[in-house]
């Protein structure tokens, strides 16, 4: 039996764990085929030597006899703040045998310690250093750093960078929470002369556009809302705790002791705007021999100035570099024009080195794609609007003969840059362009999944979604690295399961339910955009984005942009998926009353017909626009209540659950009598479109749009929805499925982001996988593979060849069905205790080989089909067990071998303990 990945559950990082009863978790994996834990033990000490005598220690379960491998907590003696704990678990099989794991460390964070630093900086909003002078004379025996700087903020010790973090702190409310980082720094540090060192820049705190395009600015459709900056002065705040071999502490605070001058940064739009000056460098500027003499103190903020939110952990995975990305192709322009193919759209810091004279510009701008003379295209278009994206950096050479740069506050969107200023032929009073690369930027989310066919038409699909997560994931879920990155919520639970197959996101996931209850109204509030938005101050709303920096107008033909129902259920609906893929009760209880504040809020929206019709519906549907934001909304605050009669059940509050459940039963009720009707012409009961008001319709008029009159009221996602959710009656199923292939042989997958991923499941249940297949494959609009033939390397906004991004990941609910339909991976109960293996092999495919590293271990599955057989292997983790079906992948078979051993198939499902089982099935 091995013992694998144990660690601290919510924290990415094993430094910075900020609670008094932290979790634990572990997998197991074993060769022998039925291995089972049937107890546990876990200890903690301080000292390694006093972990393995089992003296001194600061927590011991003694043996726990559980199968049970995450959520168990510490209850040992109370945790010191910034103190290195080291712990182990011991599990026991089957056999009364012991295994161990190797030795874990995790440090504490501040622990609700008050802090002893102030916020400093010289009272601008321009990028700024600062720095500070320490002499150390004894041996150190462990020192930390507890640093945060808005908006963003770089930490050197002694001329490093420390950590490979890009980004710090985490995008947050700023009058809510605010992020710090805790660091290790012993070896940092050294006997004599130390030098401390911050750079800070603008990030989301006090954004600056600085000419260029910065997506929050007001536009014709939010104007009165634009972004709105937290404040008017970059600060930063820091400790320093330092332990000696003599047991003596000292603690170096961030006060007016330290030093400031300003950045040789000029401009760091968040957007992927930089402007730096190296004429103003000096790049030993955090070195402890440098001589900071002309330099200002810093100032300390007056309580008035200092950011309002109260200062948390950083616990969800920093943004990291994933690869660096060199050119792949190049095009001249002109003599001092060159573009750079990357290959890949992605979310990137650009880095160069170059040559030339002192005070010579070199410009980088950024796009998503080029034109036919193979320039940049800076516009994102859509429906005939165009936006001009003009993002771009500019280095100003210092004059030396090599020099590097690399975006460090910001990041860009796109494939290609184009540099101009630099010598393309033989201009010797231009620079010279020596080098230039992209570091690929995402999530530092552990990859759980991996998935391939020998269909490389399906595995470039799985790629441009993967490729879309991945520039997607960042201290937030964005929508796009481009034109807002912004943290809409509704992906944060419609990809929840395709993201989690793929990445490890409970750390990341768990901050963003911080987020959203972070910007969830409270009686009292206070808003930062004042009364603008008096309509939504109502306790449990939960705007559409959080964190947000700006507001989206409310008042569009679309509809609702901040009061959007699918949005707000991520509080309820993400939790559920947390709780499925990771089974942690605790994320329950921290969300519920979040949960149930909000639902109580959207009764209160409630039309006269019992409906809720605000919102955006579908959001992406080219067909919806005017249709099923009825049928939309309030399937989904049916959908929002049953799960929380579910939390209730599971919190044992059963006087909330029956509550839930009656609520549930009236909406229900009334939805099935006003929607669920017999169509003449089809001959089945199926559910029909709501029609828009006629105050909408007088609306819509004045907007110029005018009406189809002509669209069926049956429809592709009135049918999906309700089918998903189990709100038709079952009666009526089978009527209501064949009436969902009807609408969907009409009008095709054009659906929106809402309904897709529900039509995705509905398939696949009632056995129609060639459908989606056919689907995703298909040589025009909707499809995946259109997209791949079109150049795309990452999944666009839309169904259109011109969507408006290039790069968002809304609609990869593909990757889902992948998973759990292609490869089969089905969770049959709270985190993979039970799985279902029901593999599908789609057309021109005969190989699937798939991995999903689930809370439990890895889940493993292999299909190869020939002309005589289907041979199989499959792993299921220790502590589980499985269910093999393969009535996806044949119906007519004349024997199946498994393990070398005849099995007879009485039951067309094998069921197996854990273990690796080859099976060959005979045709």
């Amino acid at each position: 039996m091995e013992i694998i990945d144990p660690h601290i559950e919510k924290y990415f990082e094993q430094i910075g764990i900020n609670t008094n009863e932290p979790a634990f978790c572990w997998k197991l994996r074993s060769e022998k085929n039925g291995d089972k834990q049937i107890a546990y033990r876990i200890t903690v000490a301080k000292e390694i030597a006093d972990l393995e005598k089992k003296t001194n220690l600061c927590f011991d379960t003694g043996i726990v006899y559980s199968n049970a491998t995450s959520g168990i907590s510490y209850q040992g003696e109370e945790l010191t703040a910034l103190t290195a704990y080291f712990w182990q678990v011991e599990i026991i099989d089957g056999t009364d045998v012991s295994f161990k794991s190797s030795i874990k460390k995790f440090i504490t964070a501040k622990l609700g310690e008050p802090w002893q630093a102030d916020w400093i900086g010289d009272g601008t909003d321009k990028p700024l250093y600062l720095r500070k002078k320490i002499t150390i004379k004894n041996t150190i025996s462990s020192a930390y750093a507890i640093v945060s700087g808005l908006g963003h903020f770089l930490f050197y010790v002694n001329g490093q960078k420390v950590s490979n973090h890009e980004l710090d702190p985490g995008w947050t409310n700023y009058d809510k929470a605010i992020q710090y980082v805790t660091f290790e720094i012993t070896d940092h540090l050294k006997k004599g002369e130390n030098s401390l060192n911050i750079e800070l820049a603008n990030g989301f705190y006090c954004g600056e556009g600085g000419g260029r395009y910065f997506g929050f600015e007001s536009t014709e459709l939010n104007k009165n809302y634009g972004y709105l900056r937290f404040a008017d002065a970059l600060c930063g705040i820091a400790e320093i705790h330092i332990l000696y071999t003599d047991g003596t502490k000292q603690i170096i605070p961030t006060n007016d002791s330290w030093k400031t001058k300003k950045s040789a940064l000029k401009l760091a739009n968040i957007h992927g705007s930089e402007v730096f000056d190296a004429r103003e460098f000096d790049k030993n500027w955090t070195s402890a021999g440098f001589n900071d003499s002309n330099w200002d103190p810093a100032k300390k903020l007056a309580e008035k100035d200092k950011p309002k939110g109260l200062l948390v952990s950083q616990s969800q995975p920093p943004v990291v570099s994933k690869k660096s990305v060199t050119p792949v192709d190049s095009f001249i322009i002109d003599e001092q024009s060159i573009v750079f193919d990357f290959g890949q759209n992605m979310s990137g810091m650009i880095e160069l080195t170059v040559a030339g004279k002192k005070g010579a510009t070199i410009d980088l701008y950024f796009s998503e794609k080029k034109n036919e003379n193979n320039d940049i295209d800076p516009y994102a278009e859509y429906n005939g609007a165009k936006t001009f994206v003009n993002s771009y950096c500019s280095y100003i050479l210092a004059g030396s003969e090599e020099e590097n740069w690399k975006q460090n506050f910001s990041y860009f969107g796109g494939r290609y840059v184009k540099v101009t200023g630099i010598s393309t032929s033989s201009a010797d009073n231009l620079p010279k362009l020596l080098a230039v690369k992209i570091d690929y930027i995402t999530s530092a989310s552990k990859q759980t999944g991996t998935f391939y066919t020998d269909n490389k038409k399906i595995n470039a699909v799985y790629d441009l979604v993967i490729h879309s997560i991945d520039s997607n994931l960042k201290s937030v879920h964005t929508d796009c690295p481009t034109l807002e990155k912004s943290a809409w919520l509704e992906t944060s639970h419609l990809l929840a399961p395709s993201i989690m197959y793929y990445k490890d996101v409970r750390a990341l996931w768990n901050k963003i339910f911080c987020d959203i209850r972070s910007c969830q109204y409270q009686e009292g509030d206070f808003e930062r955009f004042g009364d603008a938005l008096l309509d939504y101050k109502a306790a449990g709303f939960i705007p559409s984005r959080a964190p947000y920096y700006s507001v989206v107008v409310a008042n569009t033909p679309v509809g609702d942009f901040w009061d959007a129902l699918a949005w707000g259920s991520t509080i309820i609906l993400g939790v559920d998926w947390y709780y499925q893929y990771y089974n942690d009760l605790s994320v329950i209880e921290e969300n519920y009353q979040s949960g149930a504040a909000y639902v109580q809020y959207l009764l209160t929206k409630i039309n006269n017909e019992g409906f809720s019709d605000n919102g955006l519906g579908d959001w992406g549907n080219p067909n919806d626009l005017l249709l099923a934001h009825a049928n939309v909304n309030t399937a989904f605050l049916y959908k929002d209540i049953k799960t929380l009669e579910k939390f209730a059940r599971l919190l044992h509050k059963t006087k909330d659950a029956e509550m839930y459940s009656n609520q549930a039963e009236k909406i229900l009720q009334n939805y099935n009598s006003k929607l669920l009707k017999y169509d003449e012409k089809s001959k089945l009961w199926c559910y029909n479109a709501h029609p828009i008001s006629d105050e909408h319709k007088q609306f819509l008029q004045t907007c110029g749009i005018k009406l189809n009159e002509k669209v069926s009221l049956i429809t592709v996602a009135c049918q999906a929805l309700p089918l998903c959710f189990d709100m038709v009656p079952k009666e009526k199923m089978t009527d209501v499925r064949s009436a969902l292939l009807l609408a969907l042989k009409k009008d095709g997958f054009m659906v929106g982001e809402i309904t897709l991923p529900f039509l995705l499941r509905q398939l696949s249940i009632m056995n129609e996988d060639k459908i989606i297949v056919d689907f995703m494959l298909n040589d025009q609009h909707p499809s995946y593979y259109r997209f791949i033939e079109k150049g795309e390397t990452t999944l666009p906004e839309f169904w259109n060849d011109q969507a408006r991004s290039r790069n968002h990941d809304m609609m990869g609910h593909i990757v889902e069905w992948m998973y759990g339909g292609i490869a089969g991976i089905k969770n049959d109960s709270a985190s993979f205790k039970k799985i279902l293996i029901q593999p599908f092999m789609p057309k021109n495919t005969s190989l699937i080989h798939c991995t999903y590293h689930s809370i439990q271990g890895k889940i493993e599955i292999h299909v190869q089909e020939t002309a005589e057989k289907i041979e199989l292997t499959v792993e299921i983790p220790v502590n589980s067990e499985g269910i093999l079906d393969i009535s996806k992948l044949t119906t007519n078979y004349s024997g199946v071998i498994i393990n070398d051993q005849k099995y007879n198939m009485e039951n067309k499902n094998m069921f197996f303990e854990s273990g690796i089982y080859k099976v060959t099935v005979f045709k």
